[in-house]
């Protein structure tokens, strides 16, 4: 079922992200399984506990992760954004509230659940990759025009930016823009290298050109 959800040839599907994301998971069960054979068997009479644990656990993951592909849509999740940095907080302290934080191997980085513990981390990690995404989603226009992300800097690109009525020109259309885009530089240094060659060499300026 979920094969049929999840097409892999779908453009918006960050392909190397996700073959890099599966070879990381099946090298961590393989880990897991080669490390814990000896320790299982002696404690559980049963060399692959550990490992067949850790495959449900990894198996519940990805359906999980398949759920919320398919299932919530992406502007729900920028919009939980802000949400993410106080639940990575909550997270963090609740590694201290006596019954909830467990201690292992002299450090409190626990969280005991009914019949589950979680590394308050991995929640936080989560919550700071959500919450960036959303980030970045919101500013694209600013961080790809390399003008930065203040609101002086967004006007900036939107006043001063070199324009380009070409449709295939690689660029930013601004909000508001009609017909053109803002052209897209790789850094600040190159953007404004080129709107002063643009200075002094468009028409548009030459009034301005002789004055200087």
């Amino acid at each position: 079922m979920a094969s049929a959800l999840v097409d892999v040839r779908d453009p918006g599907l960050d392909r190397p992200l996700l073959w890099t994301v599966a070879l990381l998971a099946l090298a961590g069960l393989v880990i897991v399984t080669s490390a814990s054979l000896q320790i299982a068997e002696t404690r559980l009479d049963s060399p692959f506990h550990y490992g067949l644990r850790h495959g449900i656990y990894l198996l519940a993951s990805v359906g999980l992760g398949v759920f919320v592909y398919c299932c919530v849509p992406l502007a729900l999740l920028e919009k939980l954004r802000f949400a993410m940095l106080p639940v990575a907080l909550v997270t963090l302290v609740m590694v201290f509230i006596p019954g909830l934080g467990r201690e292992v191997n002299g450090s409190t980085r626990w969280i005991a659940l009914p019949g589950l513990t979680v590394q308050a981390s991995e929640i936080v990690k989560l919550c700071f990759v959500l919450y960036l995404a959303g980030y970045i989603a919101q500013h694209k226009a600013a961080l790809e025009s390399g003008w930065g992300t203040s609101r002086f800097a967004l006007e900036g690109n939107n006043l001063f930016g070199m324009r380009t009525y070409k449709k295939d020109a690689p660029g930013i259309a601004p909000a508001g823009a009609t017909g053109f885009k803002v052209m897209k530089f790789a850094s600040l240094a190159e953007n404004v290298a080129a709107y002063m060659g643009n200075l002094n060499t468009h028409s548009a300026y030459k009034g301005l050109r002789e004055v200087r």
